[in-house]
């Protein structure tokens, strides 16, 4: 199993009510990836994503809520996610 470091998201407003803007893609320096397709992949336990805190590594979970997918660095849903504190991706040259 690959192991992929994210560093960058693009973020969108979450579902009327959400509190908080949604990861809508994640990626790296030569990846970029929909949510949905790396939910599939951590389903499928193809292959895993994390966030680098520092030395630790936070890894990205799927969530539910509402009968929706979303990614996270933590599955408990009172801790801060991570993904959200990424910048966006660079713009295209």
């Amino acid at each position: 199993m690959r192991q992929f470091e994210v560093l960058f998201v693009t973020k969108t407003g979450g579902p009327s009510g959400h509190p908080e803007r949604v990861v809508a893609e994640i990626g790296g320096h030569n990846w970029r990836m929909k949510r949905e397709a790396a939910l599939a992949w951590i389903a499928a336990d193809a292959n895993t994503f994390f966030v680098k805190h520092g030395e630790q590594k936070l890894y990205v979970v799927a969530a539910a809520h509402n009968d929706q997918g979303w990614l996270r660095t933590n599955a408990n849903w009172s801790e801060s996610n991570e993904l959200l504190n990424l910048p966006d991706f660079p713009a295209a040259k």
